[in-house]
Protein backbone atom coordinates (compact mmCIF):
# COMPACT_ATOMS: atom_id res chain seq x y z
CA UNK A 1 0.00 0.00 0.00
CA UNK A 2 1.22 3.32 -1.00
CA UNK A 3 0.78 6.04 2.06
CA UNK A 4 1.82 9.63 1.67
CA UNK A 5 2.07 10.66 5.06
CA UNK A 6 1.11 14.45 5.21
CA UNK A 7 2.67 15.99 8.71
CA UNK A 8 1.98 19.87 9.56
CA UNK A 9 3.80 21.15 12.17
CA UNK A 10 3.45 24.53 13.88
CA UNK A 11 2.69 26.59 17.45
CA UNK A 12 1.78 30.28 16.92
CA UNK A 13 4.25 33.03 17.94
CA UNK A 14 3.44 33.86 20.63
CA UNK A 15 3.16 30.49 22.36
CA UNK A 16 4.56 30.18 25.90
CA UNK A 17 8.13 28.50 26.17
CA UNK A 18 7.06 26.02 28.84
CA UNK A 19 4.40 24.57 25.77
CA UNK A 20 6.86 25.12 23.00
CA UNK A 21 9.41 23.33 24.98
CA UNK A 22 7.58 20.30 25.66
CA UNK A 23 6.51 20.13 22.00
CA UNK A 24 9.40 19.87 20.85
CA UNK A 25 10.59 17.09 23.44
CA UNK A 26 7.24 15.14 22.95
CA UNK A 27 6.74 15.03 19.48
CA UNK A 28 8.73 17.48 17.23
CA UNK A 29 12.33 15.23 18.27
CA UNK A 30 10.43 11.63 18.44
CA UNK A 31 9.25 12.27 15.12
CA UNK A 32 12.37 13.00 13.29
CA UNK A 33 14.18 10.58 15.17
CA UNK A 34 11.78 7.93 13.95
CA UNK A 35 12.70 8.36 10.46
CA UNK A 36 16.38 8.90 11.20
CA UNK A 37 16.43 5.28 12.46
CA UNK A 38 14.71 4.11 9.55
CA UNK A 39 15.78 5.05 6.34
CA UNK A 40 12.64 3.98 4.53
CA UNK A 41 10.29 6.12 6.23
CA UNK A 42 9.66 9.32 4.76
CA UNK A 43 7.35 12.35 5.50
CA UNK A 44 5.66 15.06 3.36
CA UNK A 45 6.71 18.07 6.11
CA UNK A 46 5.07 21.76 5.93
CA UNK A 47 7.34 23.54 8.75
CA UNK A 48 7.00 27.37 8.63
CA UNK A 49 9.12 29.79 9.33
CA UNK A 50 7.70 30.80 12.46
CA UNK A 51 8.46 27.61 13.65
CA UNK A 52 11.94 27.03 12.68
CA UNK A 53 13.18 30.54 14.33
CA UNK A 54 11.04 29.71 17.72
CA UNK A 55 14.00 26.79 17.46
CA UNK A 56 16.63 29.13 17.06
CA UNK A 57 15.58 30.85 19.97
CA UNK A 58 15.20 27.79 22.29
CA UNK A 59 18.16 25.53 21.43
CA UNK A 60 16.05 23.67 19.42
CA UNK A 61 19.27 23.54 16.41
CA UNK A 62 19.19 20.05 17.15
CA UNK A 63 15.59 19.78 15.42
CA UNK A 64 16.89 21.77 12.15
CA UNK A 65 19.95 19.83 11.99
CA UNK A 66 17.81 16.51 11.55
CA UNK A 67 15.50 17.83 9.25
CA UNK A 68 18.60 18.71 7.19
CA UNK A 69 20.11 15.26 7.80
CA UNK A 70 16.65 13.78 6.40
CA UNK A 71 16.12 16.66 3.47
CA UNK A 72 19.73 14.80 2.73
CA UNK A 73 19.06 11.79 2.46
CA UNK A 74 15.35 12.34 0.46
CA UNK A 75 13.53 11.13 3.26
CA UNK A 76 11.43 14.57 3.63
CA UNK A 77 9.73 16.43 1.40
CA UNK A 78 9.05 20.02 2.46
CA UNK A 79 6.05 21.62 1.65
CA UNK A 80 5.66 25.07 1.43
CA UNK A 81 3.47 27.43 3.61
CA UNK A 82 3.28 30.75 4.89
CA UNK A 83 6.07 32.13 6.95
CA UNK A 84 3.39 33.03 9.93
CA UNK A 85 0.43 31.29 9.13
CA UNK A 86 -1.94 34.11 8.31
CA UNK A 87 -5.35 33.19 7.51
CA UNK A 88 -5.11 34.04 3.54
CA UNK A 89 -8.74 34.80 2.99
CA UNK A 90 -8.53 38.00 5.38
CA UNK A 91 -5.49 39.25 4.23
CA UNK A 92 -4.89 40.94 1.02
CA UNK A 93 -3.17 40.01 -2.21
CA UNK A 94 0.63 41.43 -1.42
CA UNK A 95 0.63 40.17 2.52
CA UNK A 96 -0.02 36.60 0.84
CA UNK A 97 2.74 36.75 -1.48
CA UNK A 98 4.85 38.06 1.20
CA UNK A 99 3.87 35.38 4.08
CA UNK A 100 4.99 32.76 1.39
CA UNK A 101 7.92 34.54 0.00
CA UNK A 102 9.67 35.08 3.26
CA UNK A 103 8.77 31.53 4.72
CA UNK A 104 10.42 30.39 1.70
CA UNK A 105 13.19 32.68 1.28
CA UNK A 106 14.15 32.30 5.09
CA UNK A 107 13.84 28.97 5.19
CA UNK A 108 16.02 28.16 2.46
CA UNK A 109 19.01 30.16 4.55
CA UNK A 110 18.75 28.14 7.15
CA UNK A 111 17.87 24.51 5.61
CA UNK A 112 20.03 24.53 2.63
CA UNK A 113 20.21 24.07 -0.82
CA UNK A 114 17.92 20.55 -0.57
CA UNK A 115 14.99 22.92 0.51
CA UNK A 116 13.29 23.24 -2.98
CA UNK A 117 9.67 22.97 -2.44
CA UNK A 118 7.22 21.86 -5.35
CA UNK A 119 3.84 21.94 -3.56
CA UNK A 120 2.39 24.60 -1.44
CA UNK A 121 0.13 24.09 1.75
CA UNK A 122 -2.02 27.05 2.36
CA UNK A 123 -2.65 27.48 6.58
CA UNK A 124 -5.78 25.09 7.55
CA UNK A 125 -5.66 23.90 3.65
CA UNK A 126 -7.53 26.63 2.28
CA UNK A 127 -8.74 27.10 -0.73
CA UNK A 128 -10.25 29.92 -3.32
CA UNK A 129 -9.30 30.30 -6.32
CA UNK A 130 -7.59 33.50 -5.69
CA UNK A 131 -5.14 31.58 -3.24
CA UNK A 132 -4.73 28.95 -6.16
CA UNK A 133 -4.25 32.14 -9.02
CA UNK A 134 -1.43 33.12 -5.62
CA UNK A 135 0.55 30.07 -5.96
CA UNK A 136 0.62 29.20 -9.54
CA UNK A 137 2.06 32.52 -10.38
CA UNK A 138 4.29 31.63 -7.71
CA UNK A 139 5.97 28.73 -9.28
CA UNK A 140 4.56 25.63 -7.48
CA UNK A 141 4.01 22.53 -9.34
CA UNK A 142 1.58 21.58 -7.08
CA UNK A 143 -1.34 21.95 -4.10
CA UNK A 144 -2.70 19.70 -1.30
CA UNK A 145 -6.13 20.52 -0.28
CA UNK A 146 -9.08 18.73 1.86
CA UNK A 147 -11.48 16.01 0.44
CA UNK A 148 -13.84 19.13 1.28
CA UNK A 149 -12.92 20.68 -1.66
CA UNK A 150 -14.49 18.33 -4.23
CA UNK A 151 -18.32 17.32 -3.93
CA UNK A 152 -19.23 14.13 -2.61
CA UNK A 153 -18.47 11.64 0.71
CA UNK A 154 -15.70 9.92 -0.45
CA UNK A 155 -15.48 10.59 -3.63
CA UNK A 156 -11.89 10.62 -4.15
CA UNK A 157 -10.23 8.41 -6.61
CA UNK A 158 -6.97 6.63 -5.12
CA UNK A 159 -5.74 5.79 -8.26
CA UNK A 160 -5.37 9.12 -9.99
CA UNK A 161 -3.65 12.47 -9.66
CA UNK A 162 -6.15 15.46 -9.93
CA UNK A 163 -5.15 18.39 -12.18
CA UNK A 164 -6.19 22.35 -11.87
CA UNK A 165 -4.82 24.96 -14.69
CA UNK A 166 -2.09 22.75 -15.05
CA UNK A 167 -0.89 21.93 -11.30
CA UNK A 168 -1.17 19.02 -9.66
CA UNK A 169 -3.97 19.21 -7.02
CA UNK A 170 -3.47 16.39 -3.82
CA UNK A 171 -6.55 15.73 -1.65
CA UNK A 172 -6.29 14.76 1.54
CA UNK A 173 -8.48 12.01 2.37
CA UNK A 174 -10.40 13.19 5.92
CA UNK A 175 -11.71 9.78 6.95
CA UNK A 176 -8.43 7.51 6.69
CA UNK A 177 -6.72 10.53 8.27
CA UNK A 178 -9.10 10.62 11.00
CA UNK A 179 -9.17 7.04 11.48
CA UNK A 180 -5.02 7.57 12.14
CA UNK A 181 -5.04 10.27 14.61
CA UNK A 182 -7.94 8.17 16.78
CA UNK A 183 -7.33 4.53 16.46
CA UNK A 184 -6.08 2.89 19.99
CA UNK A 185 -2.49 2.86 20.20
CA UNK A 186 -3.05 -1.06 21.73
CA UNK A 187 -4.24 -1.80 18.22
CA UNK A 188 -1.82 -0.90 15.55
CA UNK A 189 -1.42 -3.83 14.11
CA UNK A 190 -4.74 -3.78 13.27
CA UNK A 191 -4.72 -0.47 11.18
CA UNK A 192 -2.13 -1.80 9.67
CA UNK A 193 -4.68 -4.47 8.37
CA UNK A 194 -7.01 -2.08 7.75
CA UNK A 195 -5.32 0.08 5.54
CA UNK A 196 -3.46 -2.50 3.53
CA UNK A 197 -6.76 -4.47 2.70
CA UNK A 198 -8.06 -0.60 1.83
CA UNK A 199 -5.70 0.19 -0.91
CA UNK A 200 -4.80 -1.51 -3.92
CA UNK A 201 -1.07 -1.82 -5.02
CA UNK A 202 -1.60 0.74 -8.22
CA UNK A 203 -3.32 3.03 -5.47
CA UNK A 204 -2.24 5.67 -3.23
CA UNK A 205 -3.37 6.68 0.23
CA UNK A 206 -3.18 10.79 1.52
CA UNK A 207 -3.24 11.98 5.10
CA UNK A 208 -2.90 15.17 6.61
CA UNK A 209 -2.09 15.39 10.48
CA UNK A 210 -0.92 17.62 12.79
CA UNK A 211 2.62 16.48 13.70
CA UNK A 212 1.61 17.40 17.30
CA UNK A 213 -0.68 14.77 17.46
CA UNK A 214 2.13 12.55 18.58
CA UNK A 215 3.27 12.62 21.33
CA UNK A 216 1.96 15.83 23.19
CA UNK A 217 -1.70 15.64 22.52
CA UNK A 218 -1.33 12.13 22.31
CA UNK A 219 0.70 10.42 24.71
CA UNK A 220 3.04 8.17 23.47
CA UNK A 221 1.34 7.98 20.50
CA UNK A 222 4.96 8.25 18.07
CA UNK A 223 4.83 4.78 18.48
CA UNK A 224 2.52 4.45 16.09
CA UNK A 225 4.02 6.03 13.44
CA UNK A 226 7.09 3.44 14.24
CA UNK A 227 4.71 0.38 14.05
CA UNK A 228 3.75 2.03 10.82
CA UNK A 229 7.31 2.35 9.67
CA UNK A 230 8.21 -0.38 10.84
CA UNK A 231 5.62 -2.95 8.71
CA UNK A 232 6.25 -4.03 5.29
CA UNK A 233 2.94 -3.68 3.80
CA UNK A 234 3.27 -0.09 4.21
CA UNK A 235 5.19 2.02 1.31
CA UNK A 236 5.41 5.33 2.37
CA UNK A 237 6.26 7.78 -0.08
CA UNK A 238 6.89 11.14 -1.17
CA UNK A 239 4.54 13.47 -3.22
CA UNK A 240 7.23 14.42 -5.74
CA UNK A 241 7.09 10.55 -6.61
CA UNK A 242 3.72 10.01 -7.08
CA UNK A 243 3.42 11.62 -11.10
CA UNK A 244 6.32 9.13 -12.00
CA UNK A 245 3.86 5.87 -10.50
CA UNK A 246 0.51 7.12 -11.14
CA UNK A 247 -0.79 7.38 -15.02
CA UNK A 248 -4.31 8.24 -14.52
CA UNK A 249 -5.12 12.35 -14.52
CA UNK A 250 -8.19 13.70 -13.74
CA UNK A 251 -9.21 17.64 -14.12
CA UNK A 252 -11.27 18.62 -11.30
CA UNK A 253 -12.65 22.77 -9.95
CA UNK A 254 -12.44 22.40 -6.41
CA UNK A 255 -14.36 24.78 -4.57
CA UNK A 256 -13.69 26.95 -1.57
CA UNK A 257 -13.05 25.20 1.05
CA UNK A 258 -10.67 24.28 4.34
CA UNK A 259 -9.93 21.16 5.96
CA UNK A 260 -12.59 22.22 8.32
CA UNK A 261 -16.36 21.27 7.45
CA UNK A 262 -18.73 24.32 7.87
CA UNK A 263 -21.83 25.07 9.48
CA UNK A 264 -25.18 24.98 7.32
CA UNK A 265 -26.17 28.40 6.58
CA UNK A 266 -22.76 29.76 7.39
CA UNK A 267 -20.31 30.90 5.45
CA UNK A 268 -17.48 28.44 4.33
CA UNK A 269 -14.54 30.29 6.62
CA UNK A 270 -17.31 30.77 9.72
CA UNK A 271 -14.49 29.75 11.78
CA UNK A 272 -12.11 32.25 11.48
CA UNK A 273 -14.70 35.43 10.90
CA UNK A 274 -18.31 36.17 10.50
CA UNK A 275 -19.80 39.82 10.57
CA UNK A 276 -21.93 38.75 13.21
CA UNK A 277 -18.75 38.55 15.44
CA UNK A 278 -18.21 41.63 17.20
CA UNK A 279 -14.98 40.53 18.17
CA UNK A 280 -13.35 39.33 15.09
CA UNK A 281 -14.91 43.06 13.15
CA UNK A 282 -12.68 44.74 15.34
CA UNK A 283 -9.85 41.96 14.66
CA UNK A 284 -10.25 42.85 11.54
CA UNK A 285 -10.35 46.42 11.31
CA UNK A 286 -6.85 46.55 13.58
CA UNK A 287 -5.03 43.71 11.37
CA UNK A 288 -6.37 46.48 8.06
CA UNK A 289 -5.08 49.54 9.58
CA UNK A 290 -2.11 48.22 11.43
CA UNK A 291 -1.36 46.75 7.33
CA UNK A 292 -2.40 50.53 6.17
CA UNK A 293 0.24 52.05 8.32
CA UNK A 294 2.76 49.82 8.01
CA UNK A 295 2.64 49.50 4.44
CA UNK A 296 2.02 53.76 3.78
CA UNK A 297 5.45 54.70 6.12
CA UNK A 298 7.85 56.80 4.43
CA UNK A 299 10.51 54.61 6.18
CA UNK A 300 9.49 51.82 4.07
CA UNK A 301 12.90 49.85 2.99
CA UNK A 302 13.46 46.86 0.94
CA UNK A 303 13.46 43.86 3.22
CA UNK A 304 17.11 42.27 3.40
CA UNK A 305 15.03 38.66 4.92
CA UNK A 306 17.58 38.64 7.68
CA UNK A 307 17.32 37.40 10.90
CA UNK A 308 19.06 40.04 12.47
CA UNK A 309 18.34 43.51 11.63
CA UNK A 310 21.16 45.10 13.38
CA UNK A 311 23.88 43.04 11.23
CA UNK A 312 22.43 45.29 7.95
CA UNK A 313 23.16 48.13 7.21
CA UNK A 314 20.29 50.88 7.45
CA UNK A 315 19.55 54.03 9.28
CA UNK A 316 17.73 54.00 12.40
CA UNK A 317 14.56 54.94 11.29
CA UNK A 318 14.87 52.26 8.87
CA UNK A 319 15.82 49.64 11.09
CA UNK A 320 12.67 50.44 13.00
CA UNK A 321 10.18 50.38 10.47
CA UNK A 322 11.60 46.78 9.30
CA UNK A 323 11.29 45.77 12.97
CA UNK A 324 7.74 47.01 13.00
CA UNK A 325 6.98 45.17 9.75
CA UNK A 326 8.25 41.86 11.11
CA UNK A 327 6.16 41.89 13.83
CA UNK A 328 3.39 42.50 11.57
CA UNK A 329 4.75 39.85 9.91
CA UNK A 330 3.78 37.74 13.37
CA UNK A 331 1.11 39.18 13.83
CA UNK A 332 -0.83 38.33 10.53
CA UNK A 333 -1.11 34.58 12.41
CA UNK A 334 -4.44 33.55 12.04
CA UNK A 335 -4.95 31.62 15.88
CA UNK A 336 -6.37 35.02 17.13
CA UNK A 337 -9.21 34.78 14.81
CA UNK A 338 -9.76 30.99 15.01
CA UNK A 339 -9.89 31.31 18.76
CA UNK A 340 -12.36 34.15 19.34
CA UNK A 341 -15.17 32.04 17.10
CA UNK A 342 -16.27 30.51 20.05
CA UNK A 343 -17.58 27.94 17.68
CA UNK A 344 -16.42 26.49 19.25
CA UNK A 345 -12.73 27.15 20.00
CA UNK A 346 -12.17 30.00 22.55
CA UNK A 347 -8.91 31.57 24.11
CA UNK A 348 -8.46 35.11 25.07
CA UNK A 349 -4.71 34.53 25.74
CA UNK A 350 -4.82 34.01 21.87
CA UNK A 351 -6.69 37.22 20.86
CA UNK A 352 -4.94 39.13 23.48
CA UNK A 353 -1.79 38.49 22.31
CA UNK A 354 -2.47 39.06 18.64
CA UNK A 355 -4.44 42.07 19.19
CA UNK A 356 -1.21 43.42 21.22
CA UNK A 357 0.87 42.61 18.39
CA UNK A 358 -1.06 44.17 15.54
CA UNK A 359 -0.98 47.37 17.97
CA UNK A 360 2.78 47.11 18.75
CA UNK A 361 3.49 47.18 15.29
CA UNK A 362 1.46 50.43 14.84
CA UNK A 363 3.15 52.28 18.25
CA UNK A 364 6.69 51.06 16.94
CA UNK A 365 6.37 52.19 12.91
CA UNK A 366 8.90 55.40 13.33
CA UNK A 367 5.99 57.68 11.50
CA UNK A 368 2.48 56.57 12.85
CA UNK A 369 1.60 59.46 14.56
CA UNK A 370 -0.41 60.13 17.50
CA UNK A 371 -3.71 59.50 16.21
CA UNK A 372 -2.46 56.24 14.94
CA UNK A 373 -1.19 54.90 17.89
CA UNK A 374 -4.42 56.25 19.77
CA UNK A 375 -6.70 54.40 17.31
CA UNK A 376 -4.84 51.18 17.59
CA UNK A 377 -4.61 51.47 21.06
CA UNK A 378 -8.64 51.65 21.58
CA UNK A 379 -9.39 49.02 18.92
CA UNK A 380 -6.67 46.32 21.15
CA UNK A 381 -8.40 47.22 24.10
CA UNK A 382 -12.27 47.13 22.38
CA UNK A 383 -11.02 43.38 21.47
CA UNK A 384 -9.76 42.62 25.02
CA UNK A 385 -12.74 44.23 27.24
CA UNK A 386 -15.13 42.43 24.80
CA UNK A 387 -13.66 39.54 24.94
CA UNK A 388 -13.60 39.08 28.59
CA UNK A 389 -17.36 40.60 28.25
CA UNK A 390 -18.02 37.44 26.41
CA UNK A 391 -16.78 35.08 29.20
CA UNK A 392 -18.83 37.17 31.98
CA UNK A 393 -21.88 37.09 30.26
CA UNK A 394 -21.71 33.27 29.16
CA UNK A 395 -21.82 34.32 25.43
CA UNK A 396 -19.13 32.32 25.01
CA UNK A 397 -21.18 29.16 26.49
CA UNK A 398 -23.93 30.22 24.67
CA UNK A 399 -22.63 30.45 20.93
CA UNK A 400 -20.71 27.29 21.74
CA UNK A 401 -23.73 25.39 22.96
CA UNK A 402 -25.31 26.64 19.59
CA UNK A 403 -22.46 25.73 17.74
CA UNK A 404 -23.05 21.77 18.39
CA UNK A 405 -26.80 22.40 17.99
CA UNK A 406 -26.85 23.57 14.49
CA UNK A 407 -24.68 20.87 13.33
CA UNK A 408 -26.94 18.34 11.44
CA UNK A 409 -25.96 14.63 11.16
CA UNK A 410 -26.15 14.62 7.00
CA UNK A 411 -23.32 17.77 7.28
CA UNK A 412 -21.12 16.15 9.84
CA UNK A 413 -21.40 12.78 7.86
CA UNK A 414 -19.32 14.57 5.22
CA UNK A 415 -16.40 14.32 7.33
CA UNK A 416 -17.38 11.34 9.33
CA UNK A 417 -15.23 7.96 9.42
CA UNK A 418 -16.82 5.52 8.21
CA UNK A 419 -16.42 3.41 11.37
CA UNK A 420 -18.69 0.92 13.50
CA UNK A 421 -19.84 2.26 17.23
CA UNK A 422 -17.08 0.34 18.61
CA UNK A 423 -14.68 2.31 17.24
CA UNK A 424 -16.01 5.40 17.40
CA UNK A 425 -16.22 4.18 21.63
CA UNK A 426 -12.55 2.80 21.59
CA UNK A 427 -11.67 6.12 20.04
CA UNK A 428 -13.79 8.27 22.97
CA UNK A 429 -11.78 6.21 25.25
CA UNK A 430 -8.11 7.21 23.72
CA UNK A 431 -9.66 11.23 23.94
CA UNK A 432 -10.94 10.72 27.62
CA UNK A 433 -7.72 9.86 28.82
CA UNK A 434 -5.65 12.20 27.01
CA UNK A 435 -8.28 14.68 27.92
CA UNK A 436 -7.25 13.75 31.57
CA UNK A 437 -3.55 13.72 31.05
CA UNK A 438 -3.81 17.02 29.17
CA UNK A 439 -5.64 18.58 32.31
CA UNK A 440 -3.39 17.04 34.69
CA UNK A 441 -0.44 18.71 32.95
CA UNK A 442 -2.75 22.05 33.13
CA UNK A 443 -2.70 22.42 29.57
CA UNK A 444 -6.74 23.26 29.32
CA UNK A 445 -6.75 24.83 25.93
CA UNK A 446 -5.55 21.07 24.64
CA UNK A 447 -7.94 19.21 27.15
CA UNK A 448 -10.71 21.22 25.90
CA UNK A 449 -10.22 20.17 22.58
CA UNK A 450 -10.45 16.47 23.63
CA UNK A 451 -13.55 17.58 25.34
CA UNK A 452 -14.94 18.89 21.82
CA UNK A 453 -13.64 15.93 19.88
CA UNK A 454 -15.04 13.87 22.24
CA UNK A 455 -18.49 16.04 22.49
CA UNK A 456 -18.58 15.18 18.54
CA UNK A 457 -18.13 11.72 18.63
CA UNK A 458 -20.70 11.21 21.10
CA UNK A 459 -22.71 13.21 18.40
CA UNK A 460 -22.19 10.90 15.79
CA UNK A 461 -23.07 8.21 17.71
CA UNK A 462 -26.64 9.37 18.76
CA UNK A 463 -27.22 11.10 15.10
CA UNK A 464 -25.81 8.61 12.83
CA UNK A 465 -27.78 5.82 14.66
CA UNK A 466 -24.94 3.17 14.83
CA UNK A 467 -25.17 0.00 16.17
Amino acid sequence: MNWINFIYVYQPPTQKKDILLKVMDQSYRPLFDILLNNQNAKINLSINYGLIEMFIKNNGEDIINKIKKLLDRDQIEIIDTAAYQGFFPLLPKNEIIRQIERNHNMNKTILGEKYNPECFFSPSMVYTENIFEIVKKLGYKSIIIDENAIEGEGSIKHDRIYKHKGLNVFIRDRNESFKIMSYPLDENQDLIEELYKSFKQDEFLITAIDGETFGHHRIGYEKLLFYIYSSYKINSLLLKEIPYLIENREEIDPKESSWIIPLPKESTFQRWYTKSNEIQKKQLELLNFAIKVINNSKFKTSDPQITSIEDYSLRTSEKTWLQARYILDEAEYQDQFFFSSAKPTWSIDLIEKGSYLLSEAIRLNPDSDKQDKNKARALYQDIVLTALKWQKERIVDKTSKQFFEDEKPEETSISTPKLKKKEYEAAIKNLTQNMINASNSQEYEIAQSFKERITDLNNMIKDLKLE
